[in-house]
């Protein structure tokens, strides 16, 4: 890369140090007080990068921006550290020890899917900079791994990165090292569809070459069964997607908008609904019974 690329790199790097400064120091804080929010997101977020102890680990973070960017720069070593291991708590507070290694899997899958090709020109990885921090430095375990958004910011560059490696080889090995990134790739999508660290992945809705993927679990039949015990006009607590089978209340008539939910239904085998211990405590508080079980 020439002097001038890396002259206009440079210049496009502190533009856009200059624009989040801006962003997350002026306009998102007025606002959230505006909006009568007192926490963002990016605060909730982001908070631990500029903790005034240890970022792994907070108790105190300061409010004015400055002492944030100040703390920021006193804490790159454990910011660099952040970018491979888990913090020790959540957003929600909750600890991480049970989900380790979800960032070392994303870093295992975008080396072995084409990250390899990087070393030839580092531009390609200088572009993913800012998917690697807002992935990995924030305290929601939900970005860390390979499912959120598909992983799209990666599929961009990868392809665009063995191309660019494949064209300055010869014919031969080109088609060569074509190949061999493609069985790298389609390795590391089986191992990942196998078993992943990521959380909120679910190997029945991304198997394609298991009968598990083609036979969906939900009984329709007996959905329809328990959706004719239900009033019209009732308000009833489901997923959005069983929506068609269940009566829909009459929207026009403000008081049913009011209602709160009088009945939950729950398909045993999504696993998107409660499980059985939440379920266990809505039995206990005794606002809840089981009116009709058949799934």
């Amino acid at each position: 890369m020439g002097t001038a690329r890396w002259k206009a790199l440079w210049i496009a790097g502190i533009g856009v140090i200059v624009y989040l400064i801006i962003i997350f120091g002026i306009i998102n804080p007025y606002l959230s007080a505006k909006s009568g929010h007192s926490t963002s997101r990016i605060e909730l977020l982001y908070n631990h990068l500029w903790a005034s102890d240890n970022p792994f680990n907070p108790t105190a973070c300061p409010t004015k921006w400055h002492e944030k960017i100040r703390n920021i720069i006193r804490n790159l070593p454990c910011l660099w550290a952040l970018l491979w291991t888990e913090p020790c708590t959540d957003l929600h507070g909750n600890p991480c020890g049970f989900i380790r290694g979800i960032k070392s899997e994303l870093h295992l899958a975008v080396l072995v899917s084409g990250g390899w090709t990087f070393y030839k020109n580092l531009i390609f990885l200088f572009t993913l900079l800012p998917v690697y921090v807002y992935k990995l430095l924030t305290t929601d375990p939900q970005t860390w791994g390979t499912v959120m958004h598909y992983s799209m910011e990666f599929a961009v560059i990868l392809p665009i990165s063995l191309i660019w490696f494949m064209h300055r080889l010869s014919a031969p090995w080109a088609w060569r090292i074509g190949l061999i990134a493609a069985v790298l790739t389609h390795l590391m999508n089986y191992m990942l569809l196998e078993r992943r660290f990521s959380i909120w992945y679910f190997p029945e809705g991304a198997q394609w070459y298991s009968c598990s993927h083609y036979c969906d679990p939900t009984l329709y039949k007996e959905i329809i069964e328990a959706a004719q015990r239900i009033h019209p006009g009732d308000i009833t607590l489901m997923q959005s997607r069983l929506r068609p089978y269940f009566p829909i209340p009459d929207e026009s008539n403000p008081s049913n908008t009011d209602k709160p939910s009088t009945w939950m239904f729950i398909v045993k085998t999504d696993p998107f609904s409660p499980n059985a211990d939440s379920v266990k405590s809505l039995l206990r508080s005794g606002e809840w019974y089981i009116a009709y079980e058949g799934i």
